[in-house]
């Protein structure tokens, strides 16, 4: 798996974030979900990695030779697995799409939850009393958050 952070700026070319998450065929899916949690849920770093994620994945290879109790569809076919915290409305939804939802009990959970990826995230948000500038002069303030699925920390300097 490529450990490559995203540097995503906004259209005005200022700097916004510097985040990734890793995990293999997980990794374009946890990016795009770290992301719409920032952007479109206005979530802080720590609560965009935190929230649940699903993951879609396919019904053979690597993945069923770990944890074929987790994948029971037929081969070729596609299974979208939910972590622990997502409603049961989202497994019924997918279903009804004619996907196969993976759910468990109560969603993945514990050690399982590796599958989802590990990720990192800093986001830079306006402040005019930082000292910290932008290109442009304007001050920001730094916020980062660290997954709890793996055993990283944010730390500042």
């Amino acid at each position: 798996c490529t450990r490559r952070l995203v540097d995503f700026h906004t259209g005005g070319g200022e700097f916004y974030a510097a985040f990734g998450v890793m995990g293999g065929f997980m990794q374009p899916q946890g990016h795009v979900q770290v992301l719409s949690n920032l952007l479109d849920r206005g979530m802080d770093p720590q609560a965009a990695l935190d929230a649940p994620r699903f993951c879609i994945a396919p019904a053979s290879g690597d993945l069923q030779d770990k944890r074929p109790d987790m994948l029971q569809a037929d081969r070729g076919s596609i299974v979208v697995h939910f972590e622990e915290g997502f409603p049961r409305d989202a497994v019924d939804f997918v279903e009804l799409a004619g996907y196969q939802g993976y759910f468990g009990a109560r969603g993945i959970a514990g050690h399982a939850r590796k599958m989802f990826g590990r990720g990192q995230c800093i986001v830079a948000r306006p402040d005019g009393s930082s000292k910290k500038r932008t290109r442009d002069g304007h001050g920001c303030v730094l916020w980062a958050g660290s997954d709890g699925r793996g055993d990283g920390c944010a730390a500042g300097y």
